[in-house]
């Protein structure tokens, strides 16, 4: 039923029912800019991430998402996924019957059938398992460079300008979502790291002089659980760290004693719900957390949520409209938002191909407590700069610029 805000009065017409003969708001639901069910068959036949659209008397867009395809194994899987995140589509509508979505182009309808479907996914099968024989799967790499005024990633909005330096390690662990960050001094660049033999990672650190790293990764941050996302900044005459704890089912903070080779749990700023990372930054007179959010069902990567408070501890109060964002190509953190030639930044990443498969660039233009939005201006894949398959996370501190991507490791013979 709508709520106290919304329409007194909409008929919501699903695909394949029948028009309603009464005049009054209608809405419909549109898969790929059709009303029928077909066109979602088709586009998850073909494994493309289904544009889904809450539509009001057949004119006006309401609600628009593009439900991620990354974390389902079938085709039952998906149209689960899709849904749910239409269940969250329409609810966003009701919540907010007067916003406008702008208008995208329609995606004709494909020829996806379920024999091609099936033999894509024994073929992918078949290539997974091969390359699980020889190489380590989901294996990341990090690259970094000294920051130079005017010719970093924000400025330019490619990876062009100086060469990308890779942090090298042992064969069977990868670093990951690279944070620099500098203080008192001491430029340190913060790291996933993970070990492929233990299947969880840590937090690490990269101590920078001058000419760049200065001897190995050192873990500085272990729980029993999976660490990622090492997002570190200062607050308060102290430093602090959100990594992603998301299988502990918090959002926790963390501070450094002493910096930055050892960190403390300080409290949980959220619990009880899975958040993959957590992004924070005060704009204005409040706190903002932006982190994508995972129900149990379809992906990790498609759901933004949005919270804020009037400190950094809290209380955190989730946003009225949450989710904000329903977008594989928009909605998952990327790395730090900042503040670029007067307007406010938010890297995210763009999964619609696959999870982490490139970075957009998002201009900020609406952040309250009662409404958001942002336009995507950049969106950069892997190319001749920075080569992989895959880019997803941006960051630039302390006079180091960083980013990651996906790289081939092989196993040693005999090896697991």
């Amino acid at each position: 039923m709508p709520d106290s805000h919304g329409p007194e009065s909409v008929r919501l017409v699903l695909p394949g029912a029948t028009m309603p003969s009464e005049e009054g708001t209608i809405w419909r639901i549109r898969f790929d800019g059709h009303h029928d069910e077909a066109s979602l068959l088709h586009a998850l036949l073909e494994g493309r991430p289904p544009l889904v659209e809450v539509v009001e008397n057949n004119e006006v867009v309401l609600a628009r998402g593009i439900v991620a395809l990354d974390a389902v194994a079938t085709l039952c899987d998906a149209y689960e996924a899709v849904a749910t995140r239409l269940v969250q589509l329409v609810a966003m509508a009701i919540r907010a019957p007067d916003r406008r979505a702008p208008a995208v182009p329609i995606t004709a309808i494909g020829s996806g059938s379920l024999g091609a479907y099936v033999l894509r996914r024994v073929a992918r099968l078949l290539v997974r398992r091969m390359y699980r024989l020889c190489a380590y799967p989901n294996h990341w790499r990090t690259g970094w460079r000294f920051a130079r005024s005017g010719e970093t990633v924000w400025d330019k909005g490619t990876l062009d300008g100086a060469p990308w330096r890779v942090l090298t390690g042992p064969g069977h662990h990868f670093y990951a979502d690279p944070f620099p960050f500098s203080w008192q001094g001491q430029s340190t660049l913060f790291v996933e790291d993970f070990d492929h033999h233990v299947g969880r990672a840590v937090i690490s650190a990269f101590a920078f002089g001058p000419d760049g790293p200065v001897g190995p990764a050192i873990p500085v941050l272990e729980e029993s659980f999976h660490l990622s996302y090492p997002f570190v900044f200062a607050h308060a005459g102290n430093v602090w760290m959100i990594p992603e704890t998301a299988a502990n089912r918090t959002v926790s903070l963390y501070r450094a004693d002493p910096y930055p080779w050892r960190w403390v749990r300080d409290r949980d700023l959220l619990t009880d719900l899975v958040a993959s990372d957590a992004t924070v930054m005060k704009h204005g007179d409040r706190w903002w957390m932006f982190a994508t959010l995972y129900d149990g069902t379809g992906s990790y990567s498609d759901t933004l949520g949005l919270f804020t408070a009037s400190d950094l501890f809290g209380p955190w109060i989730a946003h009225p409209h949450n989710p904000i964002i329903i977008d594989a190509g928009m909605a998952r953190p990327a790395g730090c938002m900042r503040i670029h030639e007067g307007r406010l930044w938010r890297p995210a990443q763009d999964c619609t191909q696959r999870y982490g498969g490139a970075l957009v660039l998002a201009e900020v233009t609406e952040l309250s407590e009662s409404h958001f939005a942002q336009i995507i201006r950049h969106r950069i894949q892997p190319g001749p700069d920075w080569t992989g398959s895959r880019l997803h996370t941006i960051n630039c501190a302390g006079g180091i610029e960083a980013i990651d991507g996906s790289a081939v490791s092989l196993k040693l013979f005999g090896q697991g």
